[in-house]
């Protein structure tokens, strides 16, 4: 007598074929890839240092060309941080009395670097106003001494 094994897939569901195989493979295949994704994605202690310091240069007036331009986005950077450690005191974080107080003393130095960017910008637009005055003064005394010496 022969014996005759039934064939069993481990996998089978329940007698729905093949096409359930393949998708139940899919659903894990996909769950396996959105888990990874989630552990390439996930925020470490390194990257927010990164980024801090990624902001601290870009908020560095120094090495930097005095534009009203620059200076203008560097100032809206320090606005953009602020308002984030604003958010922070108030919304319910569970920050201890001494976090809080280091946000609060690190929003008191964004404010007096905001001020800095400022009298920066001003002493730029005193620059341009008095070099504007130069140039309009060089060029009466160019007509001047045009009309002096008989020139066209």
């Amino acid at each position: 007598m022969v014996k005759t094994y039934k064939r069993h897939t481990p996998l089978r569901l329940r007698g729905q074929g093949r096409y359930s195989i393949h998708l139940f493979i899919k659903r894990t295949l996909y769950r396996l890839k959105v888990m990874e994704l989630e552990q390439e994605n996930k925020l470490q202690e390194a990257d927010i240092l990164r980024i801090s310091k990624l902001v601290a240069y870009a908020i560095d007036l120094k090495g930097t060309a005095e534009m009203e331009k620059i200076i203008d986005s560097k100032e809206s950077i320090l606005d953009s941080l602020a308002k984030m450690l604003e958010m922070m005191l108030t919304a319910d974080i569970n920050l201890t009395r001494e976090k809080k107080l280091d946000v609060i003393h690190l929003l008191s130095k964004l404010k007096a670097n905001k001020e800095h960017m400022q009298l920066v910008k001003g002493s730029i637009a005193d620059q341009q106003q008095a070099f504007s005055k130069l140039y309009a003064a060089s060029e009466h005394m160019f007509k001047k001494s045009q009309s002096a010496f008989g020139g066209d």
